[in-house]
């Protein structure tokens, strides 16, 4: 167990996209500099009544929604947000009716407010849904973030996010597997 019994979030840092195609991860791509992300369940409430009065209810977990907010690596960027060169001459990129944010799996590594404890996210099964959106400014003090939305549905283990805090006792195949090889397959327990 951790050796403190509170964990505060103060650091989120190493963003890693695995992007999926034709049924495969691919290798995993820096997603840039993580300025927050923000997550949350959209939920669906299940009611039993008994007499007109409710006496069970139950949330089910629909999907996660969230956004992130950072700076893009330009690979990224052509991922997010579905840009593409097909049909175009060589170095132009386009956004257009065809351009599909990408999806696949994203982790993160969260540090506590003394950078003594670690935790891994990730989403396994999530896809970038907002679009492009661009502002560009003369004279800015600070370059703006970019602000991009993903919604995380569940995986094949029934689960839309994961988390584990490292310790010493943690599985090291599975921490230093994480990032680069995030997979449902890597967190699910082996079946005897």
């Amino acid at each position: 167990m951790l050796g403190t019994e509170q964990f505060d979030h103060f650091e989120i840092t190493n963003g890693m996209f695995r992007k999926a195609s034709e049924g495969l991860l691919l290798a995993a791509m820096p997603i840039g500099c993580t300025g927050s992300v923000s997550i949350e369940p959209e939920t669906r409430p299940i009611i039993k009544r008994c007499e007109g009065k409710v006496v069970k209810e139950v949330t089910i977990i629909e999907k996660l929604t969230g956004t992130f907010t950072g700076h893009l690596t330009l690979a990224m960027a052509e991922v997010v947000f579905g840009l593409s060169g097909d049909g175009l001459k060589e170095g132009v990129k386009g956004y257009g009716r065809n351009s599909y944010g990408g999806s696949g799996s994203a982790t993160w590594d969260v540090y506590d407010i003394a950078r003594e404890n670690r935790k891994l996210i990730a989403l396994p099964n999530m896809s970038w849904t907002g679009g492009l959106k661009r502002v560009f400014t003369n004279g800015e003090d600070e370059i703006a973030e970019v602000e991009i939305d993903f919604s995380a549905l569940m995986d094949k283990n029934g689960y839309c996010y994961y988390e584990m805090i490292v310790e010493s006792t943690s599985d090291q195949a599975i921490v230093n597997a994480w990032n680069a090889q995030f997979s449902e397959d890597l967190v699910k327990a082996q079946s005897v």
